[in-house]
């Protein structure tokens, strides 16, 4: 069953007296800077605490055209928490007058990026990612109904789309990164009916013409969300995925170097067998053609039924020493490509473990600048050939 929501002009349209010329122009002013997507993005992504300026020059110098940027609280920057506790100081919260007091770090480093994504063409989509009020128990899956989180979650986005109205190299923000709820009832009921609705209402009430980016339940922003996705009444919707399969094999060794689970690291190849998830018993053969019927199935069928939709690939990405992590890129690209979908990789100048600028057996610690003693690997080079294809497609957008 699909849920449509209102456009939010109608009341406009429907009104019996049409406005003056000067009343147009000043709704047109109000309306937000017009924005033209660039035809494909093929680019990355980033959390805004470990993003440097020389991600985004080499992303333009290897012909990157967008970075999904997500937001969070100043203290995820672990710099700002250490000063914090050393000072004995507590963080900023939202208030009334100001709900970007506890993201004013971050924004202040987002301002500072943005001439130089104009620069480049290079385009934004900004993402919600950690917010005020999310405890680890919200953050995983959200048992619980209308919270004080859900609440910032609307305060956020009236003020981010009043600040960022006018950025023509903001092009689309991404409502909330994966959304994650375990039960379909309790997402239906938060999600689609009330906190997505009420978010994207909220920024129209300031920006008409920016790009609303929405990432489907139940768990990841997985592809078989596309199931159960409505098509959004509004023109301006792009909708998003994540894409991670298997989990066994693109995630093996994540749980441990985290000391949560055991050590698999090396354990699956690709192409090859593998469970879907660790703890399955279920063992596929996976490869190119695998991962379209089993994986992307319901993505595609969604576009079938809506062949106008945008789709991004908003993160994908595998862990560095997983044997044959180059091919498994290389394919997911490819079928990205062959469905017209747009895509942001997961991620480079952030954790090492998923940074392809690394050799599998390098140390896990960071390099301290980026630029420096970047590794030519395979998987490296599979994102690099996918960026390549913007150059074959003109654009005329100019930000």
């Amino acid at each position: 069953m699909k849920h449509l929501f209102l456009p939010l002009l109608m009341t406009a349209a429907l009104s019996c007296v049409l406005p003056s010329a000067s009343a147009a122009s000043t709704d047109a002013a109000d309306a937000g800077v017009e924005r033209v997507l660039h035809p494909r993005w093929r680019g990355a992504n980033s959390h805004i605490k470990s993003l440097p300026p020389e991600l985004i020059e080499y992303l333009a110098a290897n012909k990157a055209n967008a970075i999904r940027i997500l937001m969070e609280l100043d203290i995820h920057d672990d710099v700002y928490a250490k000063e914090l506790r050393t000072t004995k100081r507590k963080p900023k919260v939202p208030t009334p007058e100001n709900p970007l007091a506890p993201y004013e770090r971050h924004l202040a480093r987002l301002d500072a990026l943005i001439p130089l994504c104009r620069q480049h063409g290079i385009q934004i989509i900004l993402t919600a990612g950690g917010l005020y009020g999310k405890s680890g128990k919200h953050d995983v899956f959200y048992e619980t109904g209308r919270d004080e989180t859900d609440t910032h979650l609307l305060d956020f986005w009236r003020a981010i789309s009043k600040r960022y109205k006018n950025e023509p190299v903001i092009v689309a923000y991404g409502i909330r990164n994966e959304p994650n709820y375990r039960d379909p009832i309790i997402a239906k009921k938060i999600w689609w009916d009330w906190l997505l609705p009420e978010s994207i209402k909220t920024i129209r009430e300031n920006d008409k013409t920016v790009w609303l980016m929405v990432e489907p339940p139940p768990a990841g922003s997985l592809p078989w969300g596309f199931a159960q996705i409505p098509v959004i009444d509004d023109p301006r919707v792009i909708y998003g995925l994540h894409h991670y399969m298997p989990h066994a094999f693109t995630h093996q060794g994540v749980r441990a170097v985290q000391k949560r689970g055991p050590d698999t690291r090396g354990k699956y190849t690709y192409p090859g067998k593998a469970p879907r998830f660790d703890g399955s018993d279920t063992l596929v053969h996976w490869d190119k053609d695998t991962i379209e019927k089993r994986v992307l199935h319901e993505v595609i069928l969604f576009q079938k039924r809506n062949p106008n939709a945008r789709i991004l690939v908003s993160e994908f990405g595998v862990i560095r020493w997983a044997p044959g992590g180059a091919q498994w890129l290389a394919d997911s690209i490819d079928l990205f490509e062959r469905h017209g979908w747009d895509w942001t990789f997961h991620s480079l100048a952030e954790w090492s473990g998923w940074d392809p600028t690394y050799e599998a057996d390098e140390p896990l610690k960071r390099r301290p600048n980026f630029s420096e003693g970047i590794q030519e690997t395979a998987r490296l080079q599979a994102i690099k050939a996918g960026w390549l294809l913007n150059a074959s497609e003109k654009s005329n957008v100019k930000n």
